[in-house]
């Protein structure tokens, strides 16, 4: 499993475009400041680490076999975080510091990795993974993240565990 920091990035990573989305906003309100190459860094600091985190973890993970009895596609509430990301848009003209940006962001990971949550990263979704919701036969559900797209449960052989209810497909 992921240590708890490591969680926590993963979850700053799926809140990162908002920073992007706030760097063009500002662009767009006050023209170019260093604040949003500093915000822009920071977001494809998190990607790339992102992308890192689950190479290491592909190798490193113990592989454990799961069975699947049911299997949901959750890629589709994206929609609840495009309404986040819209945030810096409709916020008032005045500024909204970095330093407030930064807080509230760092407040929503942790707040997602501590809970259950972690349902969708756009950061992930470019990367080429998917989010799936799948049932074992003891009825506790998971979040699985997979490279593949996946229409059978039986494709599902084995997994490695990120954190409590989250794995990651290593078939």
């Amino acid at each position: 499993m992921l240590s708890g920091f490591a969680k926590f990035l993963l979850a700053l990573t799926a809140l990162s475009p908002v920073a992007l989305t706030w760097a063009i906003a500002d662009y767009s309100r006050r023209g170019f400041v260093s604040d949003q190459l500093f915000a822009i860094s920071i977001s494809l600091i998190l990607a790339v680490g992102c992308a890192a985190l689950l190479r290491v973890s592909r190798k490193r993970l113990t592989k454990v076999t799961f069975a699947v009895d049911e299997l949901k596609a959750v890629d589709n509430e994206v929609v609840a975080y495009i309404v986040t990301y819209l945030f810096p848009l409709v916020a008032p003209a005045t500024d909204i510091s970095l330093l407030a940006q930064g807080f509230v962001l760092a407040l929503l990971a942790l707040v997602l990795s501590t809970s259950n949550a972690f349902t969708f990263n756009p950061v992930l979704s470019l990367l080429g993974y998917h989010f799936y919701e799948v049932k074992c036969a003891s009825g506790v559900s998971y979040l699985l993240l997979s490279r593949n797209d996946i229409t059978d449960v039986r494709v599902i052989k084995k997994v490695g565990r990120l954190s409590r209810h989250l794995m990651l497909d290593l078939s």
